[in-house]
């Protein structure tokens, strides 16, 4: 039947909000693994940014910020980021459009030092400063540049001015409530996970793929097996393959049961 590929969304699939990774996940993913078939988790966020927990579980590569890195064995088959000048432009845009924003890259989280943190920026800064993060680059350097930008809007915010400036160089990625990641432009999901399918030798039929939120949808439609967990939307639900369990009643070996993967 040929060897399987198995793509796991991170936050709410493997990980809990609660930042707890069930032990029957762990142990579902590892069995795969142990049978010759190959996993990958996928990200919006960069790959150091996900927590050891989930990392230590043992997995052949990873899909992090939204496709725009991938990674398999160690090797580094992609890596999309804004060159230094386009960072700066969308500094200025964030600056003049009255946005919050925060950079993300592997190194850490980055912010705007000119003007004063809302409080959950602040939080936020905190979070990863404790975690060993780099958090006081100054994003005016020259060789300043970030894999993903999340931007909040306030009462002063002119979030469709941003838009118009930024899409030009930046695809929006994600929008929740007040805010918008953007990566770099052109990053393909379906190109990536082609990418992943060849670099494994996987025919389409044989790969599958998990996930909690509408975001993960396009990586769900480049599997020909895709599950949601049991805490997605219903509009989510609507259009995957097979729904399973909350991520906490063993959600995710219970999808891998199903499918006849453990």
């Amino acid at each position: 039947m040929g060897k399987k590929l198995v793509i796991f969304d991170v936050d709410g699939t493997i990980i809990s909000g609660e930042h707890v990774v069930p032990e029957s996940a762990k142990e579902a993913i590892r069995a795969i693994r142990a049978n010759g078939n190959h996993v990958v988790y996928y990200t919006g966020r960069p790959c150091t940014h996900v927590e050891e927990s989930v990392r230590e579980i043992g997995f052949d590569g990873c899909i992090c910020t939204m496709g725009a890195y991938l990674e398999i064995g160690g090797e580094v088959l992609q890596d999309e980021r804004p060159e230094p000048g386009i960072a700066h432009g969308i500094v200025e845009a964030v600056r003049s459009c009255h946005l919050d924003a925060a950079f993300e890259s592997r190194i850490g989280i980055q912010f705007d030092q000119t003007r004063p943190l809302p409080k959950f920026l602040q939080g936020l800064k905190a979070h990863f400063s404790s975690r060993g993060f780099e958090t006081d680059l100054d994003i005016d350097a020259a060789d300043f540049s970030f894999e993903k930008v999340c931007v909040w809007t306030n009462e002063e915010s002119d979030l469709a001015r941003f838009e118009e400036i930024a899409t030009k160089d930046l695809d929006i990625i994600g929008k929740k409530q007040n805010m918008e990641e953007l990566v770099a432009k052109g990053v393909s999901i379906p190109d990536c996970l082609k990418k992943v399918q060849e670099h494994f030798g996987v025919s389409f039929e044989n790969s599958y793929a998990i996930g909690d939120s509408i975001n993960d949808l396009p990586m769900l439609r480049c599997t020909a097996h895709s599950m949601a967990m049991g805490e997605a939307s219903d509009e989510m639900k609507s259009q995957v393959e097979f729904v399973t369990k909350g991520i906490m009643e063993d959600g995710l070996a219970y999808a891998m049961k199903h499918y006849g993967l453990i």
